[in-house]
């Protein structure tokens, strides 16, 4: 983490509503001297064991920050734009996760609907009380929360009607083959369906064929990532796709 050693890596996010480039979301990479680029699984379950995940956190919100100031100032001027990451339970103790974000909005002067936080349900649930303490103090800044993996993880209901969330990811678990296994397709429905009458956006992440596109297509307008579209990219990579897509045009036709 001192070293820079950990880096972000972007993967865009499409809002079928107006077939652009609206989002992406930061992956973090570690670029290990000795063993090439690794993936998360492979050193966050080591982060939070050593006690460095807060660390490690705080340095992805830092650099998303500045990407989205980098994005904002080239090719997205004047374009809304955002960058979704993720957090850990471990970053709501403490409770200082909702000022360090805010704080670093005003430093960089961009507005909170720069970044989207994404928590999974399994975190939440680690201690209840001090996460929604944290999320309700994100959201009262202005900054958007995401219940990320919906469907892997508790999944009641009645959580839904007291987190405070403005989005839903769909899992991509249940996109894989959606376009040949009728149940999946009839899941992503009824979340569609149940997040519309809760006010609440739908990302489907994992899209990786046309069928798959077209299949959600066919159940309404939502936000899509996936191989499909792009792999997640490096600031280098991602500042150039952004730009020379930023009319792109999804077409299922």
């Amino acid at each position: 983490i001192t070293e820079n050693q950990c880096q972000l890596h972007y993967q865009p996010v499409f809002d079928l509503k107006t077939n652009l480039v609206c989002s992406a979301e930061a992956l973090v990479r570690w670029q290990h001297p000795e063993l090439g680029l690794m993936l998360p699984d492979e050193f966050i379950p080591i982060a939070e064991q050593s006690g460095l995940m807060v660390d490690l956190g705080d340095s992805v919100i830092k650099q998303s920050v500045q990407m989205v100031k980098k994005l904002q100032n080239g090719a997205m001027q004047g374009k809304a734009f955002y960058v979704a990451i993720n957090v850990s339970a471990k970053q709501f103790e403490g409770h200082s996760l909702a000022n360090k974000v805010v704080s670093l909005l005003q430093q960089h002067q961009l507005p909170t609907s720069s970044i989207r936080l994404e928590v999974t349900e399994t975190a939440i649930m680690q201690d209840m009380n001090m996460a929604l303490n944290e999320l309700s103090a994100l959201r009262e800044n202005g900054i958007k929360i995401a219940l990320d993996d919906f469907g892997t993880g508790y999944s009641s209901l009645s959580y839904l009607q007291t987190l405070p969330i403005d989005v839903l990811k769909i899992d991509r678990s249940f996109v894989t083959d959606l376009d040949t296994q009728e149940n999946k397709a009839a899941i992503i429905k009824t979340v569609f369906g149940l997040a519309n009458l809760l006010s609440l956006d739908v990302v489907a992440e994992g899209v990786e064929t046309e069928a798959e596109l077209k299949t959600i297509e066919s159940i309404g307008t939502m936000n899509i990532q996936g191989y499909y579209f792009s792999a997640p990219l490096p600031w280098e990579k991602i500042n150039a796709f952004i730009d020379s897509y930023l009319n792109i045009e999804i077409d299922a036709s």
